[in-house]
């Protein structure tokens, strides 16, 4: 996606947490989060950032945008179920399902991990161990995080 529809962008950080510190002694987001969070031109970007530097959690926004501009299936991706679960899944502030709720055409499907939006995008969260999850309806989005974890069968 090379351009946003600004006001697209305007109610989705208007009704969604914008960044902003969700925990006692967060600190607000810095200006390469600012500027990687705004940055709409690269498709694929690897970054050697530490842990806790809110990469996933920008990241879920930027894929919620995508999901809510361009109708499809999205999928939200770590090296193992349990672990998508986790990150994706079940951190309650950040989590797919919170800040998509106010999109949702009807309730998320806990068992499947997926959300499903009124312009009709689908937004799933699911693990690399198996290959087979990820075969057979198009995929217009993905966001892996953990990558240096994934099995290396996965790239074949």
């Amino acid at each position: 996606m090379t351009a946003i529809n600004d006001s697209l962008l305007a109610k989705v950080n208007r009704y969604i947490p914008n960044l902003v510190p969700q925990y006692e002694g967060e600190k607000p987001i810095t200006p390469i989060q600012k500027m990687l969070y705004n940055d709409w031109e690269h498709q694929i970007i690897c970054g050697p950032a530490g842990r806790r530097a809110r990469k996933t959690v920008i990241f879920m926004y930027k894929d919620l945008i995508q999901a809510l501009s361009k109708p499809g299936n999205y999928a939200l991706c770590a090296p193992v179920w349990k672990q998508a679960k986790k990150i994706f899944w079940d951190h309650s502030s950040h989590s797919i399902k919170h800040l998509t709720r106010l999109f949702w055409s009807r309730k998320p499907v806990e068992t499947e991990m997926t959300v499903y939006l009124q312009n009709g995008s689908t937004i799933f969260c699911t693990g690399l161990e198996n290959a087979d999850r990820i075969e057979g309806a198009p995929v217009h989005g993905f966001h892996i995080t953990e990558v240096d974890s994934c099995k290396q069968e996965m790239w074949v």
